[in-house]
């Protein structure tokens, strides 16, 4: 029988609880702090900053407010996803590009729910929509998988999932190293003197910050993708079974709540997917082949986004990309949201 979960206390994941709730902030070095990929001629390294704010939902802030006329009709579009979805400043998301870029393609007005963060994946989705949609009442779910979460299932979640008596996911419990993490900053937090606290919070969440920046590369979350050589898909079969049940049981999440026309997995390429190695491989699609054939078994849409942006990169596709670092630069993800938005806008459903 599944232990009872007590959301004020317990993490559901690392991170969807967003505890505490309120301000984050990331930076990225970067030629441009625009996120113009020709870059800065100087060819200087300058930082560009950017913070986000969660309210207790999830949600990222602000949520939307009312339609503003002339509108045609207003719909809703709950997105999910990780670090990709979350996005930078508040106007340097994928749901921000998308919700502007299909009002002015079909007239509508959208209300965009970013509920996309750091290393979620299928499983976490699955608490997600069991919360947010009757919540929300989107018309429109949007989640993006990327090649990442097959190591996130079956390496970082696969033990912490909780089921109930039906075997349906109703959590995903935070780490043993997150617990240790909260509980050290609630000691820290119970120091009398504001300096003292100050002090040792800094020490240690930078600390904490390096070790845990060091963990995730030893892991190398892409490492099933980036595999070129010949017979990956049946060298990780027991790993994509696995990770079919996962997004399967999201599908059918989903689509206890919403018609499956109105359910959309999106995918996007990282730059090994686009620019071949030294031999002339470029990484293989996993991800997005295990994610084609569950959309097609439950008659969901699927977008790959990689050929198209293969094209619109061209010859230097790295300049959409952050500097040593896997995730879009801004007009990366730019380029990716009007990929999506253009998708969505030739779906009978979205016409004038």
């Amino acid at each position: 029988m599944a232990t009872p979960l007590d959301p004020s206390r317990d993490s559901y994941s690392d991170t969807l609880n967003h505890r505490p709730v309120g301000r984050e902030v990331g930076s990225f070095e970067t030629t441009d702090p625009s996120g113009d990929p020709s870059g800065d001629p100087s060819g200087r390294l300058q930082t560009y900053s950017f913070s986000a704010e969660y309210d207790a939902d999830g949600i990222r802030l602000p949520r939307p407010g009312p339609p503003a006329p002339p509108c045609r009709e207003r719909k809703s579009m709950l997105f999910l996803g990780d670090s990709f979805m979350q996005g930078y400043d508040d106007r340097n998301t994928i749901p921000f590009h998308v919700a502007t870029e299909v009002e002015a393609r079909t007239g509508l007005c959208i209300a965009a729910y970013n509920a996309g963060y750091t290393s979620y994946s299928p499983s976490i989705f699955i608490v997600q929509a069991n919360r947010l949609i009757p919540l929300l009442r989107p018309d429109v779910v949007v989640v993006d998988i990327d090649e990442a979460d097959l190591f996130d299932e079956y390496v970082r979640y696969r033990g912490l999932i909780v089921r109930n008596e039906q075997g349906r996911t109703i959590a995903v419990r935070g780490s043993p190293a997150y617990a240790a993490y909260l509980s050290r900053l609630d000691e820290i937090r119970s120091r009398p003197l504001y300096i003292a606290r100050f002090i040792e919070k800094q020490l240690f969440t930078r600390a904490h910050s390096q070790r845990v920046l060091a963990d995730f590369r030893a892991q190398a979350p892409l490492a099933y993708s980036a595999d070129t050589s010949s017979g990956a898909a049946d060298r990780y079969r027991s790993e994509l079974a696995y990770f079919d049940s996962r997004v399967d049981e999201l599908a059918i999440t989903l689509l206890r709540y919403l018609p499956p026309q109105n359910v959309f997995f999106i995918h996007h390429p990282h730059l090994g997917h686009i620019r071949p190695d030294a031999s002339g491989r470029r990484w293989k699609r996993l991800v997005a082949t295990a994610v084609a054939r569950v959309a097609e078994r439950h008659g969901l849409n699927f977008f790959d986004a990689t050929d198209v942006l293969a094209e619109r990169f061209g010859a230097s596709p790295e300049t959409f990309y952050w500097p040593g670092d896997m995730h879009f630069n801004l007009e990366g993800t730019r380029l990716y949201a009007l990929a999506v938005a253009a998708y969505l806008a030739t779906l009978p459903d979205w016409q004038r």
